[in-house]
């Protein structure tokens, strides 16, 4: 499950808004905000890109997108 918190921190963190992250992640705006609030659930591929968009470390993958 998508750790809502910390991936809306770190949005804010790199200065990034949602309707920024959507579209470079190609996706609606509506798509993107319900990923990430854990609404649906981010694909591998998608995964690999949005660690590289927000500048997220691959070692950091689990506690953003694979939390409890």
């Amino acid at each position: 499950m998508t750790n809502v918190n910390k991936l809306r921190g770190r949005l804010a963190e790199i200065g990034m808004t949602l309707s920024d992250f959507a579209e470079k992640m190609g996706l609606s705006r509506p798509t993107a905000r319900k990923k990430v609030d854990g609404e649906t659930q981010f694909l591998g591929a998608e995964i690999k890109r949005a660690c590289d968009i927000l500048e997220i470390p691959l070692s950091e993958i689990e506690t953003y997108f694979f939390s409890n």
